[in-house]
């Protein structure tokens, strides 16, 4: 499979996991805003996104006509209790947009994180890096957050570098970085 396309998944109603397989290939995901349509997973009440290949988002514009991106339902109610990354170099922009997250660890493989990958996930209180080198942010990639609300778990030999880039939160939602005991050196 090389392209999971718009309403593929649409109200499917017991679908509470999905897991995509190992490849090298990259996963084309998306949809056509412009026609009224919405992602392929919307009204899905997933609870557990495993990615073991990279994706790609493939739609015109970012959000579908419920302002919502790839893996997002409106009507969620349920969290997603597990998000894994395997083998990603890239959160496309949008991505994670709208889902009701917890928590998450962003693999070191990620080098990069595109505009408001993660934004409007009211419950998202903790993310963890363990990268050696901060990835590269694009804009408002944690927006909807009040003040205080996220906590980083960085590699604390790596600090300085999240502290001193632009894209990273800091004052303006007060975060608060912490290191992590248990890094590979």
């Amino acid at each position: 499979v090389e392209l999971i396309d718009d309403y593929a998944f649409y109200d499917c109603t017991i679908l509470s996991k999905i897991t995509f397989t190992e490849s090298t290939t990259p996963l084309n995901v998306g949809f056509q805003p412009f026609n009224n349509e919405v992602g392929p997973f919307y009204q899905s009440p997933l609870t557990e996104i495993n990615l073991n290949r990279q994706l790609n988002a493939t739609y015109a514009s970012k959000l579908d006509q419920n302002d919502e991106g790839i893996f997002s339902c409106s009507s969620r109610t349920e969290a997603i209790t597990k998000l894994a990354m395997n083998n990603l170099t890239s959160i496309s922009d949008y991505m994670f947009y709208g889902l009701n997250l917890e928590s998450i660890e962003i693999p070191v493989s990620v080098t990069s994180i595109g505009n408001k990958a993660f934004a409007e996930n009211p419950n998202l209180r903790l993310i963890s890096l363990r990268h050696k080198n901060a990835p590269t942010l694009g804009n408002d990639v944690f927006d909807g957050h009040k003040e205080g609300d996220l906590n980083f778990n960085v590699n604390p030999r790596a600090l300085d570098q999240y502290t001193g880039e632009a894209n990273w939160p800091q004052a303006e939602i007060g975060i608060y970085y912490h290191g992590v005991p248990a890094f590979d050196k």
